[in-house]
């Protein structure tokens, strides 16, 4: 599945749990860097997405 469609889902399902504007805003930026740091990487697919990508993703927010 697309990386994109997964954040769309998650955000969606977010907002029909109820979740605040500022918690929505948070996720839309947090998960926008992430997507937006993995194409970089030519990663698109959520199966393509491993524990050490989210680590140095990790990693290069605390280097900004």
């Amino acid at each position: 599945m697309k990386l994109d469609d997964v954040v769309e889902h998650f955000l969606l399902e977010c907002e029909n749990r109820g979740r605040s504007d500022g918690t929505m805003a948070l996720y839309r930026r947090d998960l926008g860097l992430l997507a937006q740091w993995l194409e970089q990487l030519h990663v698109v697919e959520l199966e393509a997405v491993t524990l050490a990508l989210l680590r140095q993703f990790l990693s290069f927010l605390y280097e900004c």
